[in-house]
């Protein structure tokens, strides 16, 4: 699976609500990458990414912040002072602090393209494979056509990057680890002082 992504940091409004969030234009292709689900309403299909329709699909958090528990499907909102139809309300995702998704608002990468971001260009392609053990193939030939589009030569540095979810893993697993060892650490000095301190009290107690 592959979907463009193009973001950026918006103040959503309705009605006397305002609440900040990442706007995210995008195709219907992110739903089954970022294993997305509609709780209500509907995800807006490629027709709407073709008129450059000003729909938008709301992460379950920020649905919660500006309509509470009102129904937000159908009803309008206001990004960048251009009015968008919800369409769609997702479920919760959790777990996702870094990307936000609970707190996006997703909307057809045309529409924020041409309509609220004024640019030709996107933030990333999101990319899904079949099987781990594909990664690196999938990466080599997806560098490999990115230098030819970018006409980049044989012995130039690539202008964009490219990063897998195994590569985020393995980084957080070291992270982890070296601050497990740390508290570690800190638990055996302060083991040590506390044992200095009895063994002061016990001397005294003797002398």
């Amino acid at each position: 699976g592959v979907a463009p992504e193009v973001r950026r940091q918006y103040s959503i409004k309705f009605q006397n609500v305002n609440e900040g969030a990442q706007v995210i234009g995008t195709t219907p292709g992110l739903v089954p990458i970022r294993n997305l689900k509609v709780e209500r309403g509907i995800w807006f299909d490629q027709s709407a990414i073709i008129q450059r329709d000003r729909v938008a699909v709301l992460g379950a958090k920020i649905a919660l912040k500006l309509f509470g528990e009102t129904d937000p499907v159908s009803r309008t909102i206001q990004i960048d002072r251009k009015n968008f139809e919800v369409i769609g309300v997702l479920e919760f995702k959790g777990g996702d602090t870094w990307a936000r998704l609970d707190d996006s608002v997703y909307v057809p990468v045309t529409t924020a393209l041409y309509r609220l971001f004024n640019r030709r260009f996107l933030n990333q392609i999101t990319v899904s494979i079949d099987e781990r053990e594909h990664i690196d193939g999938t990466v080599k030939e997806i560098e490999k056509e990115m230098r030819q589009m970018h006409r980049i030569g044989r012995d130039a540095e690539n202008d964009f990057q490219i990063g897998n979810m195994d590569e985020m893993r393995k980084g957080m697993d070291q992270a982890t680890g070296a601050f497990t060892a740390l508290l570690g650490g800190i638990a055996l000095v302060s083991l040590f002082v506390g044992g200095i301190g009895i063994m002061n009290i016990m001397l005294v107690s003797v002398t």
